[in-house]
C-alpha cells in the first residue's frame, strides 16, 4: 500500500488529474478522513477539467461541513461545468 500511495502522490504532483481525484476521494472517504485536503485535491483536478473532480467538489461545496465552507453557488457552477464536458 505504501508503494502505491507514493506513486499516486507522484502522479498527482505531476498534474495527472485522475491521481489528484483519487487522492481527494481517499481523503473524503478513507480511514484518514480530511475534507479540507479532499477539497484541495479535487480543486486541482477540477481546474484542469476532470469531470469526476468537478462533481465531487461541487457536491462538497453545496453541502459544506467538517471544515468546508458551504458555497452552493460555486458548487452548482462546478456541477453544471461537469455536465457540459
Amino acid at each position: 500500500p505504501q508503494e502505491g500511495k507514493k506513486w499516486l502522490a507522484k502522479s498527482a504532483a505531476n498534474g495527472f488529474t485522475l491521481a489528484q481525484y483519487k487522492i481527494g476521494f481517499y481523503n473524503q472517504y478513507g480511514a484518514e478522513k480530511s475534507l479540507p485536503m479532499a477539497v484541495e485535491c479535487y480543486r486541482k483536478a477540477a481546474d484542469q477539467g476532470n469531470s469526476l473532480a468537478q462533481v465531487s467538489l461541487g457536491s462538497l461545496l453545496c453541502r459544506g461541513g467538517e471544515g468546508i465552507q458551504r458555497n452552493p453557488e460555486e458548487g452548482m457552477q462546478l456541477l453544471k461545468k461537469a455536465i457540459h464536458l
